[in-house]
């Protein structure tokens, strides 16, 4: 009956989707969160959901905005997407090792990463679509993060498993939605939005902390941090946060405790999942200083590592634990650099530090004293979820995440929107703006 009702309704989402490209936009994400194979236990569905969506959606941007349909290929962030897909085939092409299983296929998500970010560049133009777009967002990785509370207390007590990856990943994931939430029960327009906030913090934290990810609980002090700094409430963070903390300390079990002290375990404490990190990732380097231009392939690292086994140092238990065959670099930087090279590494970074480094433009053209503006408020949310979101990717391999990508996206179409906004304003009014960033001088 499930599958009947979903085959009924994908024809519903295009005729909806050809009307409004923002729909095909949101729904394509929401299957990305909440996905059709979560529902189905399996199956092609998910596959099927995602062509179709993505399909029709590009279908209705030519039909309804065809003079925007190619506005985005003026954006740097969208290159620099295609760029990284284009060095992760080079690197496939002068591996030496075979192809790893499913290579290919996560390379093709690289590329569908840079359709999603063309698609949002074209239908995020104004204030309204962008809030919206941000407040599903918010709302689908509520329920996601509901979920992973209710199966914690049905006995998945770290979410192994979870539809979005293992633990870590599912922590990192949530990380980036956490400082969105906190700027809505901050900063939302009425008491209901506010409200709705603070229950999504609450939800998204439990959720984190279910996971008994350490990565997770250092990347949502981070994104914590970092919103902090530029909140111009910082005594209602401090007391929202010091809630928050309350019912989280009284929902942690005694096992995430112990994970966490590991953190400043002496070496000889470390357990072998932290331990071993540190093992892969002297290995990645090594990697990285014997082949920097192109690396070693895309997904080859677990074959690569075996090379070097007689060359690290350390306990030999650990040692052996740690080079088996299947094990990852358990680091996205590490990765790229290790099986990417620095071709690899230049697009995927600056992607990164491109967005912190035009958010702080942004604000530097508005000034200090510019009066309190919801969509600048956002924006220093969704950034302190990527500060968080970066520091996760310490202890993961997500270079194929579309999370990530889909912020940093969002990030650009804010600060375009303020730059049009400040150039639009009368003389003596502050305007003078640049209508896209990347006519803006770098500092």
């Amino acid at each position: 009956m499930r599958e009947l009702l979903f085959y009924l309704l994908l024809p519903v989402a295009v005729l909806l989707i050809l009307r409004n490209p923002f729909t095909g936009v949101a729904l394509y994400v929401g299957v990305n969160i909440i996905r059709p194979e979560m529902l189905f236990w399996g199956g092609r569905q998910g596959d099927i959901a995602y062509k179709i969506l993505l399909g029709a959606a590009f279908v209705s941007l030519f039909k309804n905005n065809p003079t925007e349909f190619f506005r985005p290929l003026r954006v740097r962030e969208l290159w620099l997407l295609i760029f990284t897909w284009g060095a992760v085939m080079i690197s496939l092409q002068f591996s030496p090792f075979p192809l790893a299983p499913r290579a290919m296929y996560y390379a093709e998500e690289i590329l569908k990463l840079a359709f999603l970010a063309w698609l949002l560049l074209a239908a995020l133009k104004e204030r309204e679509s962008i809030e919206l777009f941000e407040k599903i967002y918010l709302l689908l990785f509520s329920i996601l993060g509901l979920w992973g509370v209710e199966q914690h207390f049905r006995g998945n007590e770290r979410l192994e498993n979870f539809p979005l990856g293992d633990s870590n990943g599912v922590a990192a994931i949530l990380v980036l939605a956490v400082p969105v939430a906190l700027n809505m029960a901050l900063h939302g327009t009425d008491k209901k939005n506010r409200r709705l906030g603070l229950l999504a913090v609450v939800i998204l934290a439990l959720a984190i902390i279910s996971t008994q990810s350490r990565g997770g609980f250092l990347g949502m002090s981070a994104a914590t941090a970092v919103f902090f700094i530029w909140s111009r409430r910082k005594k209602a963070l401090l007391v929202l946060v010091a809630a928050v903390v309350t019912v989280a300390l009284l929902f942690a079990p005694e096992s995430y405790f112990h994970r966490l002290s590991t953190l400043q375990a002496e070496e000889e404490e470390i357990d072998h999942s932290a331990g071993s990190r540190l093992v892969l990732w002297q290995a990645g380097m090594m990697i990285f200083k014997d082949n920097p231009w192109v690396g070693v392939g895309f997904m080859a690292f677990p074959q690569a590592k075996m090379l070097y086994r007689d060359s690290v140092k350390g306990d030999e238990n650990l040692i052996s634990y740690t080079f088996n065959e299947d094990k990852v670099a358990h680091n996205t930087y590490v990765q790229v650099l290790s099986e990417g090279g620095l071709l690899l590494a230049v697009p995927y970074f600056l992607l990164i530090i491109g967005t912190f480094t035009g958010n702080w433009r942004v604000r530097r053209m508005r000034g200090r004293k510019a009066p309190e503006d919801p969509l600048v408020n956002l924006l220093n949310g969704i950034e302190a979820g990527i500060a968080g979101f970066c520091i996760c990717i310490i202890f993961i391999n997500a270079i194929t995440t579309i999370f990530l990508p889909l912020q940093i996206i969002v990030s650009r179409c804010i600060r375009d929107y303020l730059y049009a906004s400040h150039e639009r304003l009368p003389d003596g009014a502050g305007g003078g703006g640049a209508l896209n960033e990347d006519t803006v001088p770098s500092v």
